[in-house]
Protein backbone atom coordinates (compact mmCIF):
# COMPACT_ATOMS: atom_id res chain seq x y z
CA UNK A 1 0.00 0.00 0.00
CA UNK A 2 2.89 2.35 0.77
CA UNK A 3 4.32 1.79 -2.71
CA UNK A 4 0.97 2.53 -4.37
CA UNK A 5 0.55 5.67 -2.29
CA UNK A 6 4.05 6.84 -3.18
CA UNK A 7 3.32 6.15 -6.87
CA UNK A 8 0.18 8.36 -6.85
CA UNK A 9 1.97 11.12 -4.94
CA UNK A 10 4.76 11.02 -7.51
CA UNK A 11 2.29 11.30 -10.40
CA UNK A 12 0.61 14.26 -8.72
CA UNK A 13 3.92 16.11 -8.28
CA UNK A 14 4.95 15.29 -11.86
CA UNK A 15 1.60 16.56 -13.21
CA UNK A 16 1.96 19.82 -11.27
CA UNK A 17 5.49 20.32 -12.61
CA UNK A 18 4.43 19.82 -16.22
CA UNK A 19 1.35 22.00 -15.72
CA UNK A 20 3.54 24.79 -14.39
CA UNK A 21 5.96 24.50 -17.30
CA UNK A 22 3.17 24.62 -19.89
CA UNK A 23 1.26 27.60 -18.45
CA UNK A 24 1.58 31.00 -20.11
CA UNK A 25 1.64 34.14 -17.95
CA UNK A 26 -1.35 36.36 -18.66
CA UNK A 27 -0.38 39.26 -20.91
CA UNK A 28 -0.54 42.67 -19.29
CA UNK A 29 -3.43 44.77 -20.59
CA UNK A 30 -2.21 47.65 -22.73
CA UNK A 31 -3.42 51.08 -21.67
CA UNK A 32 -3.39 54.15 -23.90
CA UNK A 33 -3.56 57.51 -22.15
CA UNK A 34 -4.86 59.96 -24.74
CA UNK A 35 -4.99 63.72 -24.13
CA UNK A 36 -7.98 65.40 -25.76
CA UNK A 37 -9.01 69.03 -26.06
CA UNK A 38 -12.05 69.27 -23.81
CA UNK A 39 -14.15 70.74 -26.65
CA UNK A 40 -14.39 67.21 -28.07
CA UNK A 41 -15.39 65.38 -24.89
CA UNK A 42 -18.90 64.43 -26.14
CA UNK A 43 -17.40 62.90 -29.30
CA UNK A 44 -14.83 60.78 -27.50
CA UNK A 45 -17.22 59.69 -24.77
CA UNK A 46 -18.96 57.83 -27.60
CA UNK A 47 -16.02 56.79 -29.77
CA UNK A 48 -13.77 55.33 -27.05
CA UNK A 49 -16.30 52.75 -25.69
CA UNK A 50 -17.16 51.79 -29.28
CA UNK A 51 -13.48 51.24 -30.09
CA UNK A 52 -12.92 49.20 -26.91
CA UNK A 53 -15.83 46.95 -27.85
CA UNK A 54 -14.08 46.15 -31.14
CA UNK A 55 -10.72 45.03 -29.71
CA UNK A 56 -9.78 41.88 -27.79
CA UNK A 57 -7.94 43.66 -24.99
CA UNK A 58 -6.67 47.08 -24.02
CA UNK A 59 -8.13 50.22 -22.55
CA UNK A 60 -8.12 53.85 -23.66
CA UNK A 61 -8.05 56.41 -20.85
CA UNK A 62 -9.06 59.92 -21.99
CA UNK A 63 -7.68 63.04 -20.32
CA UNK A 64 -9.83 66.07 -21.20
CA UNK A 65 -7.57 69.11 -20.95
CA UNK A 66 -6.82 72.41 -22.65
CA UNK A 67 -5.11 72.35 -26.04
CA UNK A 68 -1.85 73.66 -24.56
CA UNK A 69 -1.88 70.98 -21.84
CA UNK A 70 -2.35 68.29 -24.51
CA UNK A 71 0.62 69.58 -26.50
CA UNK A 72 2.83 69.79 -23.40
CA UNK A 73 1.84 66.24 -22.41
CA UNK A 74 2.89 65.04 -25.89
CA UNK A 75 6.23 66.84 -25.69
CA UNK A 76 6.90 65.54 -22.16
CA UNK A 77 6.09 61.94 -23.18
CA UNK A 78 3.04 61.67 -20.91
CA UNK A 79 1.08 60.46 -23.93
CA UNK A 80 1.64 59.24 -27.47
CA UNK A 81 -1.62 60.58 -28.93
CA UNK A 82 -3.43 63.90 -28.65
CA UNK A 83 -6.50 65.48 -30.23
CA UNK A 84 -6.18 69.22 -30.94
CA UNK A 85 -7.48 71.77 -33.46
CA UNK A 86 -4.23 72.52 -35.26
CA UNK A 87 -1.10 70.94 -36.62
CA UNK A 88 2.22 71.44 -34.86
CA UNK A 89 4.03 74.69 -35.60
CA UNK A 90 7.47 74.60 -37.27
CA UNK A 91 9.03 75.38 -33.89
CA UNK A 92 7.21 72.48 -32.20
CA UNK A 93 8.15 70.14 -35.04
CA UNK A 94 11.80 71.18 -34.80
CA UNK A 95 11.79 70.60 -31.04
CA UNK A 96 10.38 67.08 -31.47
CA UNK A 97 12.83 66.32 -34.27
CA UNK A 98 15.64 67.29 -31.90
CA UNK A 99 14.30 64.63 -29.52
CA UNK A 100 14.20 62.08 -32.40
CA UNK A 101 10.41 61.94 -32.14
CA UNK A 102 8.56 60.85 -35.26
CA UNK A 103 4.82 61.45 -35.42
CA UNK A 104 1.87 61.37 -37.78
CA UNK A 105 -0.87 63.97 -38.08
CA UNK A 106 -4.35 62.90 -39.21
CA UNK A 107 -7.15 65.32 -39.97
CA UNK A 108 -10.20 63.47 -38.64
CA UNK A 109 -12.92 66.10 -38.89
CA UNK A 110 -14.12 69.69 -38.86
CA UNK A 111 -16.15 71.44 -36.18
CA UNK A 112 -16.88 75.05 -35.29
CA UNK A 113 -16.93 77.54 -32.48
CA UNK A 114 -20.44 78.29 -31.22
CA UNK A 115 -21.56 81.44 -29.43
CA UNK A 116 -24.47 81.03 -27.05
CA UNK A 117 -26.71 83.32 -25.03
CA UNK A 118 -29.63 82.92 -22.67
CA UNK A 119 -33.02 82.59 -24.44
CA UNK A 120 -34.08 85.83 -22.70
CA UNK A 121 -31.33 87.77 -24.50
CA UNK A 122 -32.63 89.39 -27.73
CA UNK A 123 -29.12 90.08 -29.08
CA UNK A 124 -28.08 86.90 -30.86
CA UNK A 125 -26.84 87.87 -34.33
CA UNK A 126 -23.33 89.19 -34.98
CA UNK A 127 -20.92 89.87 -37.81
CA UNK A 128 -17.26 88.98 -37.39
CA UNK A 129 -16.35 92.68 -37.10
CA UNK A 130 -18.94 93.13 -34.33
CA UNK A 131 -17.48 90.14 -32.48
CA UNK A 132 -13.95 91.48 -32.82
CA UNK A 133 -15.12 94.76 -31.26
CA UNK A 134 -16.76 92.84 -28.38
CA UNK A 135 -13.74 90.58 -27.78
CA UNK A 136 -11.33 93.54 -27.69
CA UNK A 137 -13.55 95.67 -25.43
CA UNK A 138 -14.29 98.33 -28.03
CA UNK A 139 -17.95 97.38 -27.71
CA UNK A 140 -18.89 96.20 -24.23
CA UNK A 141 -22.65 96.68 -23.95
CA UNK A 142 -25.67 94.72 -25.14
CA UNK A 143 -27.57 96.73 -27.77
CA UNK A 144 -30.98 95.86 -26.35
CA UNK A 145 -30.39 96.51 -22.64
CA UNK A 146 -27.26 98.65 -22.41
CA UNK A 147 -25.89 96.22 -19.81
CA UNK A 148 -22.32 94.92 -19.78
CA UNK A 149 -21.56 91.90 -21.98
CA UNK A 150 -19.89 89.25 -19.84
CA UNK A 151 -17.90 86.96 -22.15
CA UNK A 152 -17.10 83.49 -20.87
CA UNK A 153 -15.11 80.66 -22.46
CA UNK A 154 -14.16 77.20 -21.25
CA UNK A 155 -10.61 77.54 -19.89
CA UNK A 156 -7.32 79.34 -20.37
CA UNK A 157 -5.11 78.00 -23.18
CA UNK A 158 -7.99 76.04 -24.73
CA UNK A 159 -8.56 75.79 -28.48
CA UNK A 160 -11.62 78.04 -28.03
CA UNK A 161 -9.46 80.70 -26.39
CA UNK A 162 -6.79 80.54 -29.11
CA UNK A 163 -9.42 80.75 -31.85
CA UNK A 164 -10.72 84.04 -30.42
CA UNK A 165 -7.19 85.32 -29.77
CA UNK A 166 -6.23 84.67 -33.40
CA UNK A 167 -9.52 86.12 -34.65
CA UNK A 168 -8.66 89.48 -33.06
CA UNK A 169 -5.10 89.15 -34.41
CA UNK A 170 -3.60 88.80 -30.92
CA UNK A 171 -4.76 92.18 -29.68
CA UNK A 172 -5.47 92.75 -26.01
CA UNK A 173 -8.60 90.96 -24.86
CA UNK A 174 -11.58 92.72 -23.33
CA UNK A 175 -11.46 93.00 -19.52
CA UNK A 176 -14.98 91.51 -19.59
CA UNK A 177 -13.65 88.12 -20.72
CA UNK A 178 -13.26 85.36 -18.13
CA UNK A 179 -12.64 81.62 -18.09
CA UNK A 180 -14.29 78.79 -16.19
CA UNK A 181 -13.15 75.14 -16.26
CA UNK A 182 -15.11 73.46 -19.04
CA UNK A 183 -17.54 73.89 -21.94
CA UNK A 184 -20.24 72.41 -19.74
CA UNK A 185 -19.73 75.12 -17.12
CA UNK A 186 -20.09 77.79 -19.82
CA UNK A 187 -23.45 76.30 -20.84
CA UNK A 188 -24.72 76.25 -17.25
CA UNK A 189 -23.58 79.84 -16.71
CA UNK A 190 -25.43 81.01 -19.83
CA UNK A 191 -28.58 79.17 -18.73
CA UNK A 192 -28.58 81.14 -15.47
CA UNK A 193 -27.53 84.60 -16.74
CA UNK A 194 -29.06 86.74 -19.49
CA UNK A 195 -25.98 89.01 -19.79
CA UNK A 196 -23.46 86.26 -20.61
CA UNK A 197 -22.07 85.55 -24.08
CA UNK A 198 -20.67 82.02 -24.00
CA UNK A 199 -17.96 80.58 -26.27
CA UNK A 200 -17.96 76.79 -26.67
CA UNK A 201 -17.14 74.05 -29.15
CA UNK A 202 -20.00 73.11 -31.48
CA UNK A 203 -19.75 69.50 -30.30
CA UNK A 204 -21.45 70.64 -27.06
CA UNK A 205 -24.53 72.39 -28.43
CA UNK A 206 -26.52 69.58 -30.00
CA UNK A 207 -29.27 67.54 -28.43
CA UNK A 208 -28.44 64.17 -30.05
CA UNK A 209 -31.28 62.11 -28.58
CA UNK A 210 -32.77 61.96 -32.08
CA UNK A 211 -30.04 61.82 -34.74
CA UNK A 212 -32.54 62.50 -37.55
CA UNK A 213 -33.68 65.81 -36.06
CA UNK A 214 -31.03 68.45 -35.38
CA UNK A 215 -32.04 70.39 -32.29
CA UNK A 216 -29.92 72.50 -29.96
CA UNK A 217 -29.77 71.94 -26.20
CA UNK A 218 -32.55 73.37 -24.05
CA UNK A 219 -31.90 76.53 -22.06
CA UNK A 220 -29.52 78.19 -24.53
CA UNK A 221 -29.86 80.18 -27.74
CA UNK A 222 -27.21 79.60 -30.39
CA UNK A 223 -26.14 82.82 -32.09
CA UNK A 224 -26.28 83.54 -35.83
CA UNK A 225 -22.96 84.69 -37.29
CA UNK A 226 -22.19 86.43 -40.60
CA UNK A 227 -18.88 87.16 -42.32
CA UNK A 228 -19.90 90.82 -42.71
CA UNK A 229 -22.97 93.07 -42.74
CA UNK A 230 -23.68 92.18 -46.37
CA UNK A 231 -23.60 88.42 -45.75
CA UNK A 232 -26.31 86.03 -44.66
CA UNK A 233 -26.33 84.90 -41.02
CA UNK A 234 -25.88 81.23 -40.14
CA UNK A 235 -25.79 78.95 -37.10
CA UNK A 236 -23.27 76.09 -36.77
CA UNK A 237 -25.36 73.35 -38.38
CA UNK A 238 -23.30 70.59 -40.05
CA UNK A 239 -24.25 71.54 -43.62
CA UNK A 240 -23.30 75.18 -42.99
CA UNK A 241 -19.97 74.13 -41.47
CA UNK A 242 -19.32 71.79 -44.41
CA UNK A 243 -20.13 74.46 -47.00
CA UNK A 244 -18.07 77.05 -45.07
CA UNK A 245 -20.92 79.56 -44.96
CA UNK A 246 -20.74 79.54 -41.16
CA UNK A 247 -17.73 81.77 -40.45
CA UNK A 248 -16.14 80.15 -37.37
CA UNK A 249 -15.05 76.66 -38.44
CA UNK A 250 -11.87 74.72 -37.68
CA UNK A 251 -10.34 71.32 -38.36
CA UNK A 252 -9.33 68.89 -35.64
CA UNK A 253 -6.54 66.33 -35.67
CA UNK A 254 -5.13 63.25 -34.02
CA UNK A 255 -1.35 63.50 -33.62
CA UNK A 256 0.31 60.18 -32.82
CA UNK A 257 3.82 58.89 -32.10
CA UNK A 258 2.85 55.37 -31.04
CA UNK A 259 4.33 52.37 -32.84
CA UNK A 260 2.25 50.95 -35.67
CA UNK A 261 1.09 47.96 -33.59
CA UNK A 262 0.39 49.96 -30.42
CA UNK A 263 -3.06 50.56 -28.97
CA UNK A 264 -2.54 54.27 -29.68
CA UNK A 265 -2.15 53.63 -33.41
CA UNK A 266 -5.05 51.18 -33.42
CA UNK A 267 -7.27 53.91 -32.02
CA UNK A 268 -6.09 56.44 -34.62
CA UNK A 269 -6.85 53.95 -37.40
CA UNK A 270 -10.29 53.41 -35.88
CA UNK A 271 -11.06 57.15 -35.85
CA UNK A 272 -9.85 57.63 -39.43
CA UNK A 273 -11.66 54.50 -40.59
CA UNK A 274 -15.31 54.00 -41.48
CA UNK A 275 -16.57 53.33 -37.95
CA UNK A 276 -14.84 56.31 -36.38
CA UNK A 277 -15.82 58.64 -39.21
CA UNK A 278 -19.44 57.53 -38.84
CA UNK A 279 -19.35 58.42 -35.12
CA UNK A 280 -18.06 61.91 -36.03
CA UNK A 281 -20.85 62.17 -38.61
CA UNK A 282 -23.52 61.16 -36.07
CA UNK A 283 -22.09 63.69 -33.60
CA UNK A 284 -23.14 66.45 -36.05
CA UNK A 285 -19.54 67.27 -36.92
CA UNK A 286 -17.96 66.94 -40.36
CA UNK A 287 -15.87 63.78 -40.93
CA UNK A 288 -12.71 64.26 -42.97
CA UNK A 289 -13.71 61.54 -45.45
CA UNK A 290 -17.50 61.96 -45.69
CA UNK A 291 -19.95 64.64 -46.79
CA UNK A 292 -22.55 66.33 -44.62
CA UNK A 293 -25.98 64.75 -44.41
CA UNK A 294 -29.32 66.35 -45.14
CA UNK A 295 -31.40 66.70 -41.99
CA UNK A 296 -34.43 68.58 -40.76
CA UNK A 297 -33.50 71.83 -39.04
CA UNK A 298 -35.66 73.02 -36.18
CA UNK A 299 -35.47 76.76 -35.66
CA UNK A 300 -36.26 78.01 -32.15
CA UNK A 301 -39.18 80.40 -31.94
Amino acid sequence: MKKIAAYFIGLTVLFQLFSGCGSTPQAKEEIADIYIDESFKPLFETSIPTFESQIQSGRVIPHYVSELEAIEAFKNNQTKTICITREFTPEETKYLAGKNVEFTTDHIGTDALALIVNPACPDSAFTLDELKAIFTGKDSLWKSSGKKINIVFDQSNSSNFYYIYNLIEKQNLSPNISAVKSNEEVIELVRKNSNVLGIIGANWINDTRDSTLLKFKDGIKVCDIAYNKYSEYFQPYPAYIYNDVYPMTRKFYLINKGSRVSLYSQFVRFMTGQRGQMIIYKSNLIPSTMVAREIEIVQEK
